[in-house]
Protein backbone atom coordinates (compact mmCIF):
# COMPACT_ATOMS: atom_id res chain seq x y z
CA UNK A 1 0.00 0.00 0.00
CA UNK A 2 1.43 2.79 -1.12
CA UNK A 3 -0.85 5.53 -1.45
CA UNK A 4 -3.31 6.83 0.40
CA UNK A 5 -6.35 4.10 -0.69
CA UNK A 6 -9.39 6.27 -1.23
CA UNK A 7 -11.75 3.50 0.13
CA UNK A 8 -9.99 3.59 3.32
CA UNK A 9 -10.41 6.59 6.27
CA UNK A 10 -7.17 8.06 7.79
CA UNK A 11 -7.37 6.68 10.51
CA UNK A 12 -8.26 3.28 9.04
CA UNK A 13 -4.60 3.95 6.79
CA UNK A 14 -2.89 4.81 10.00
CA UNK A 15 -3.23 1.34 11.34
CA UNK A 16 -2.91 -0.91 8.50
CA UNK A 17 -0.55 0.98 6.28
CA UNK A 18 2.90 -1.08 5.92
CA UNK A 19 1.21 -3.72 8.49
CA UNK A 20 0.87 -6.90 6.08
CA UNK A 21 2.28 -10.25 7.58
CA UNK A 22 5.88 -10.38 7.44
CA UNK A 23 6.53 -12.97 4.87
CA UNK A 24 9.38 -15.54 6.67
CA UNK A 25 7.61 -15.99 9.77
CA UNK A 26 4.36 -14.83 9.59
CA UNK A 27 3.45 -12.58 12.65
CA UNK A 28 1.32 -10.17 12.89
CA UNK A 29 2.65 -7.45 14.08
CA UNK A 30 6.06 -5.85 12.54
CA UNK A 31 9.06 -7.33 13.85
CA UNK A 32 12.34 -5.00 14.31
CA UNK A 33 14.61 -6.68 12.81
CA UNK A 34 18.20 -5.91 15.00
CA UNK A 35 20.94 -7.09 12.55
CA UNK A 36 23.38 -5.44 10.16
CA UNK A 37 24.03 -7.84 7.63
CA UNK A 38 22.66 -10.30 6.14
CA UNK A 39 22.93 -13.96 3.82
CA UNK A 40 23.83 -13.78 0.33
CA UNK A 41 23.26 -16.56 -1.61
CA UNK A 42 26.25 -15.63 -3.10
CA UNK A 43 28.46 -12.87 -3.62
CA UNK A 44 26.15 -9.77 -4.82
CA UNK A 45 22.60 -11.61 -4.71
CA UNK A 46 20.95 -11.11 -1.33
CA UNK A 47 18.02 -12.99 -0.54
CA UNK A 48 14.90 -11.12 -0.53
CA UNK A 49 16.95 -8.24 -1.57
CA UNK A 50 18.54 -7.10 1.88
CA UNK A 51 22.51 -6.98 2.13
CA UNK A 52 23.45 -4.56 4.44
CA UNK A 53 21.02 -2.78 7.31
CA UNK A 54 22.59 0.72 6.50
CA UNK A 55 20.99 0.04 2.92
CA UNK A 56 18.01 -1.30 3.42
CA UNK A 57 16.45 -3.32 6.08
CA UNK A 58 12.74 -5.07 6.24
CA UNK A 59 12.06 -3.05 9.74
CA UNK A 60 12.44 0.73 7.75
CA UNK A 61 10.99 -0.52 4.53
CA UNK A 62 7.22 -0.84 6.68
CA UNK A 63 7.99 2.13 8.28
CA UNK A 64 8.72 4.16 4.73
CA UNK A 65 5.34 2.39 3.38
CA UNK A 66 3.43 3.34 6.22
CA UNK A 67 4.37 7.34 6.13
CA UNK A 68 3.80 7.22 1.98
CA UNK A 69 0.67 6.15 2.86
CA UNK A 70 -0.20 8.51 5.36
CA UNK A 71 1.10 11.04 2.76
CA UNK A 72 -0.52 9.79 -0.34
CA UNK A 73 2.82 9.89 -1.65
CA UNK A 74 4.17 6.80 -4.14
CA UNK A 75 7.23 6.19 -1.59
CA UNK A 76 9.26 7.80 1.21
CA UNK A 77 12.53 7.54 3.01
CA UNK A 78 13.58 7.60 6.42
CA UNK A 79 16.92 8.06 8.06
CA UNK A 80 18.84 7.18 10.92
CA UNK A 81 19.14 10.87 11.61
CA UNK A 82 18.36 14.65 10.49
CA UNK A 83 22.09 14.94 9.00
CA UNK A 84 21.31 11.64 7.51
CA UNK A 85 18.63 12.86 5.99
CA UNK A 86 20.75 16.24 5.45
CA UNK A 87 23.42 14.48 3.61
CA UNK A 88 20.99 12.46 0.92
CA UNK A 89 19.94 15.41 -0.12
CA UNK A 90 23.08 17.32 -0.70
CA UNK A 91 24.73 14.99 -2.43
CA UNK A 92 22.27 15.60 -4.75
CA UNK A 93 23.35 18.98 -5.39
CA UNK A 94 25.48 20.66 -7.71
CA UNK A 95 27.46 23.66 -7.83
CA UNK A 96 24.77 26.71 -8.52
CA UNK A 97 21.79 24.90 -6.55
CA UNK A 98 19.78 26.78 -3.91
CA UNK A 99 18.14 25.44 -0.74
CA UNK A 100 16.13 27.05 1.39
CA UNK A 101 16.47 25.25 4.75
CA UNK A 102 14.56 26.69 8.16
CA UNK A 103 16.59 29.17 10.59
CA UNK A 104 15.77 26.85 13.47
CA UNK A 105 17.92 23.66 12.71
CA UNK A 106 20.54 22.23 14.94
CA UNK A 107 23.18 24.12 14.63
CA UNK A 108 25.20 21.14 12.72
CA UNK A 109 23.44 22.33 9.72
CA UNK A 110 24.40 26.01 8.95
CA UNK A 111 28.05 25.43 9.56
CA UNK A 112 27.95 22.44 7.48
CA UNK A 113 26.20 24.62 4.74
CA UNK A 114 28.47 27.92 5.32
CA UNK A 115 31.82 26.36 6.11
CA UNK A 116 31.47 23.06 3.89
CA UNK A 117 29.29 22.90 1.26
CA UNK A 118 29.29 26.73 -0.05
CA UNK A 119 32.98 25.93 -0.86
CA UNK A 120 31.29 23.68 -3.59
CA UNK A 121 29.06 26.61 -5.74
CA UNK A 122 26.45 25.44 -3.59
CA UNK A 123 23.61 28.20 -2.13
CA UNK A 124 21.64 28.42 1.47
CA UNK A 125 19.21 30.39 2.47
CA UNK A 126 17.54 30.71 6.05
CA UNK A 127 13.81 31.33 6.82
CA UNK A 128 10.85 31.27 9.00
CA UNK A 129 9.50 28.08 7.91
CA UNK A 130 6.75 28.77 9.96
CA UNK A 131 5.57 31.61 7.59
CA UNK A 132 4.25 30.61 4.61
CA UNK A 133 5.08 33.85 3.08
CA UNK A 134 8.74 33.81 3.39
CA UNK A 135 8.95 30.49 1.78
Amino acid sequence: MSKNNSKHGFSTTCVHAGQEPEPLTGAVSVPIFATSTYVQDELGKPRLGYEYARVTNPTRDRLQTSLAALEGAPFARVFSSGMAAINAICTMMKAGDHLVCSDNVYGGVPRLFNQVLAKFGLEFTYVDTSDLRAI
